[in-house]
């Protein structure tokens, strides 16, 4: 069934989410209320397609507005897999208090392409409080709701509990809680904020230091630990790369090539399951294809896309010579006018007048 709304409870008002500027709050309403969302809070990163429902904001702006959610743990992205959670967003919409609602939430976070979103989600569904839920056992099944979506949880978490976090997954934005972000992030924010209210003064200028949003975290107030994201940039730093993976690097189309220690993370998990020459094989393989739409090297090496081959599916029409594309046309021609030749000889079918209703015999 297709979601008609997203829930954003009163609640959120009178707590941390008060403290966020308006671009960020409305860009985090806006995922709320994306009809792709699935139950678990996963949705398909697609800035451009974003950006296109805002018309006052890029795609960089809409990259610079989750930035700033991640760094305060509103949200969870991981560029190389394309994929985002809104982090606390299976507790909020309440709907894991049903038993059915629940095993589509077990489905939707099994199906999560980010070991980070996925282990973000194994310590989500732990926290969830099940002691309000009905404990009046179903004659039919045997169970209690309380029960049954304890059951549901335990399996999840059961399922989720060897993904471990990438530190440069967790660490994505964390540069906005160091200073302000880019220019063209304020200057979009309007004026009169300040001048009504200027009690909110810093939030006129955007997410800068006058913005008590430092330490804020998501609607449940989480702290965020600013200590372990430097200690992650610095760990980045010195990360020295094989040679086989540098290869791997260099051969990667130019133009998708983002994210370079994430997609080495992936690199080293692939080679456990591949020979690094079979995987580099496979890439020049996959080379031969179309890779306009290829993805980031980290998800390609996720997948295992070395064992896919080329995508020919955009070279059909390339495939075919002018010559060959010439003959095509004139057969289609040909059979045109013979189509054409035998319905003209065809005899036409006589109309055997009859009595008009109501008329003379």
């Amino acid at each position: 069934m297709a979601r008609e709304y997203g829930k954003l409870y009163i609640r959120a008002w009178s707590n941390g989410f008060t403290k966020l500027p308006a671009r960020a709050q409305r860009t985090y309403m806006f995922l709320l209320s994306q009809p792709d969302i699935s139950n678990a809070g996963t949705l398909t990163l697609a800035l451009r397609r974003w950006a296109n429902c805002v018309g006052d904001e890029t795609a960089q702006d809409i990259e610079d507005d989750l930035k700033y959610l991640a760094a305060r743990g509103y949200v969870v992205v991981d560029e190389g897999c394309e994929e985002l959670l809104v982090r606390t967003y299976i507790k909020w919409d309440g709907g894991w208090r049903s038993p059915n609602m629940m095993v589509s939430i077990k489905a939707a976070a099994s199906q999560a392409l980010s070991e980070t979103i996925r282990a973000t989600l194994r310590e989500e569904i732990t926290k969830l409080d099940t002691s309000t839920l009905p404990k009046k056992v179903n004659e039919r099944t045997g169970r209690s709701t309380k029960d049954f979506v304890e059951l549901l949880i335990a399996q999840l978490a059961d399922e989720l509990a060897g993904d471990e976090k990438d530190p440069e997954v967790a660490d994505w934005g964390s540069e906005t809680l160091q200073g302000t972000l880019p220019l063209t992030l304020s200057e979009t924010l309007p004026e009169r904020v300040s001048k009504s209210n200027p009690s909110r003064k810093g939030l006129a200028k955007g997410f800068g230091k006058g913005s008590s949003t430092t330490t804020t975290t998501a609607i449940d107030s989480t702290a965020i630990d600013t200590t372990t994201r430097v200690n992650n940039r610095e760990k980045t730093a010195n990360r020295s790369y094989t040679p086989q993976f540098e290869q791997f690097w260099s051969l990667y189309p130019q133009h998708r090539r983002k994210e370079k220690p994430r997609a080495f993370t992936e690199w080293q998990k692939a080679t456990r399951r591949a020979e690094p020459d079979e995987i580099i094989a496979g890439l020049k393989a996959y080379l031969t294809g179309d890779v306009t739409y290829a993805p980031y090297p980290a998800k390609w090496l996720k997948t295992d896309s070395w064992q896919d081959g080329p995508d020919l599916s955009r070279q059909v029409e390339a495939s075919w010579s002018a010559p060959a594309m010439a003959r095509r046309e004139s057969n289609l021609a040909n059979l045109q006018s013979y189509i054409s030749q035998r319905q003209g000889r065809q005899p036409q079918p006589t109309q055997k007048q009859g009595r008009l209703i109501g008329g003379a015999a």
